[in-house]
């Protein structure tokens, strides 16, 4: 398989020889893994589960005794992340998936599930506070911030300020601002999405725009980008107090 996946001059016959599946059509590559100490059941039983929520069986690849590599293939390969999740919650699993996205042939192949992996890395990086099921589509840009943890903070400290500090406070007040841009620097609609008063909402981005020292829409898609980056990477990329 490592072949398959590495290996940029191999052709499609060949690749289809080693692995006994079609390569042709659209792919979605996942990464399983267990957060548990011993949990081997679980793992192998995550193949039989995707298969349940797509009506597909996967190919599925033990790469050690807490994680599979799997893709999801068809005509127009896709994967139900929520309903994916909710299972997995319903079972209270102790599984974490990465999901890539659809992608055609040899080449969708290896893609999806270099997206997968990389998904992996941002999951693991958030640590617990990561959801059951993460998608590459949720979190590109993250995946690429995660190359570099050290510039990558670097990056979010400069574009945020004291924002970037790791505390409940600036916690509050970057969820603030972030659904504000989200929603089109809409007051109201940000206070609904909050469940604050308008009021509440306007204080804290006067706050937010005090701590980091120039208003939220000085590079305001930088702004969100890094915000989003606090909230899938967690305090990999937040300034530590006390140091």
């Amino acid at each position: 398989m490592r072949t398959v996946l590495l290996d940029e001059d191999l052709d499609v016959a060949t690749a289809e020889a080693l692995t006994g599946h079609r390569m042709h059509g659209s792919h979605v590559g996942v990464v399983a893994w267990s957060t548990a100490t011993d949990n081997g059941r679980e793992v192998e039983s995550t193949g039989q589960l995707i298969a349940e929520i797509t009506g597909r069986q996967p190919l599925a690849v033990l790469t050690d005794d807490r994680t599979l590599w799997a893709w999801v293939s068809g005509p127009s390969a896709n994967l139900d992340v929520a309903a994916l999740d909710a299972e997995l919650r319903r079972r209270r699993s102790p599984m974490r998936i990465a999901v890539g996205s659809p992608a055609v042939g040899l080449i969708g192949f290896r893609s999806s599930h270099h997206e997968a992996v990389a998904t992996q890395r941002v999951a693991n990086i958030r640590g617990d506070d990561s959801p059951g099921v993460t998608a590459f589509a949720d979190v590109a840009i993250s995946t690429f911030l995660a190359r570099d943890l050290r510039a990558a903070r670097r990056w979010v400290a400069d574009v945020l300020g004291g924002l970037a500090t790791d505390d409940d406070a600036m916690a509050e007040l970057r969820r603030t601002v972030l659904h504000f841009l989200q929603t089109g620097s809409s007051l109201t609609e940000a206070a609904v999405r909050l469940h604050l008063h308008k009021n509440t909402v306007r204080y804290r981005l006067r706050k937010a725009e005090d701590v980091r020292g120039r208003p939220i829409s000085d590079r305001r898609l930088d702004v969100e980008t890094a915000l989003l980056a606090c909230v899938q990477l967690g305090k990999a990329v937040l300034i530590r107090t006390g140091l």
